[in-house]
């Protein structure tokens, strides 16, 4: 009887088949389990990037918003809306490092399906954004009202320098496939690029805040002569020595090769024309168009201009390194082959077309802008130069 029990306690004891059911369902409840987490890690993961992208839009809109003294809050969440987050998005003006900034936190909760066997409660994932205004570097090519256009065949050089349009439109910036444009920072323009902006190096930065003008509140607000104020006179002569302002058309003709003398020159609603063949010079000059209705600047193909601006200005520091100003909208066409414009050209409501070289300083804002055969610009030595900013996120 012992030996009967103890013989079946055997065979008992040695008998396998449904271990392997056992440790079957115990290893499949495990492997379920992290296959389970494994597929939830995949959708955290994706959510994770999604949160991202939302933050650094948000943050950015609310810059945007900040820097144009909108609705931080509303601009923020409306673009995290968009992009399907209807909730669980913070936004805070921040300061950092001194300089305003707007933070964007975006939260998102879960509940756990299958790692709920490994976890307890939810599964939060949150991420955060900072979005602040960074120059990104020196403009001496500026379209403060309209396009900059680089016309077919145009090879442009900017030395140290970008371009820039504040025109909010799809085409502020636009490139013939046939131009050729050689910057050194990243273009920046308040609408967008069309063409062959994406071959530019660096990229354009696209729909950013305007570039300042920076001589709008000195340029700008400086009293002009005018012809109630100051007597005419019949040859282009130097305000600081007489006192008199340019009431007729100045040509210079085909053949004739003028060469002003030093000082500021006021056209107050009259024209300079320069012919094909002609040739006008000057060094330490400064033109200034104005009247009610001011005159064109018509510089033609063919003509030959050489013209510097004065380092110090005898009519008013405002001008210290200015070459050409417009106080109100006139047609400017400097088209000289082989001419050279060393200075400031600022003609802030005037649609400018563009050919020509420079010596040291040469920077054009103007109200459009249109760049024609070969020129080249440099920021160097001016007296004040035009800084491009851009939104960037920054942490």
């Amino acid at each position: 009887m012992c030996r009967s029990a103890a013989s079946l306690f055997h065979r008992l004891s040695a008998d396998q088949r449904g271990v392997t059911g056992l440790i079957f369902a115990v290893s499949a409840i495990v492997i379920l389990g992290f296959v389970g987490l494994a597929a939830e890690g995949g959708t955290w993961y994706v959510e994770k990037r999604r949160g991202q992208n939302t933050a650094d839009a948000a943050a950015a809109a609310g810059m945007f918003a900040l820097a144009a003294g909108q609705d931080v809050l509303k601009n923020g969440y409306a673009v995290a809306t968009a992009m399907g987050y209807s909730s669980g998005v913070s936004l805070n003006s921040i300061t950092l490092n001194g300089t305003p900034g707007v933070q964007a936190v975006v939260t998102t909760s879960f509940t756990p399906l299958f790692s709920g066997m490994f976890l307890s409660g939810p599964v939060t994932i949150s991420e955060s954004a900072v979005a602040a205004v960074a120059p990104t570097g020196p403009v001496c090519m500026l379209a403060l009202e309209g396009a900059i256009t680089f016309e077919p065949g145009s090879n442009v050089q900017a030395n140290g320098c970008t371009f820039a349009s504040n025109w909010v439109n799809a085409g502020a910036m636009f490139l013939d496939a046939s131009s050729l444009m050689r910057v050194s920072q990243a273009p920046v323009s308040s609408g967008g690029c069309s063409v062959q902006c994406e071959a530019l190096t660096p990229e354009p930065l696209t729909y950013q805040l305007p570039t300042p003008d920076p001589f709008a509140s000195t340029i700008g607000v400086v009293a002009l002569p005018n012809r109630t104020s100051a007597p005419c006179s019949s040859i282009p002569v130097p305000y600081e020595s007489t006192g008199k302002i340019d009431c007729n058309d100045f040509t210079v003709a085909s053949g004739s090769a003028p060469d002003l003398p030093p000082g500021t020159y006021f056209f107050d609603d009259s024209n300079i024309v320069v012919l094909t063949g002609g040739t006008l010079s000057g060094v330490g000059v400064t033109i200034i168009m104005t009247g009610s209705s001011p005159g064109a600047i018509d510089v033609q193909a063919g003509a030959t201009v050489n013209l510097a601006a004065p380092d110090t200005s005898g009519f008013d520091p405002a001008f210290n390194g200015v070459l050409f100003y417009t106080d109100k909208t006139a047609a400017v066409n400097l088209r000289g082959s082989g001419s050279t414009f060393s200075g400031v050209m600022y003609f802030p409501s005037s649609a400018v077309t563009f050919t020509g070289g420079s010596s040291g300083c040469s920077e054009i804002i103007a109200g459009s802008l249109s760049l024609t055969g070969i020129s080249e610009f440099s920021a160097s030595g001016c007296p004040a130069v035009a800084q491009a900013q851009a939104v960037r996120i920054v942490q």
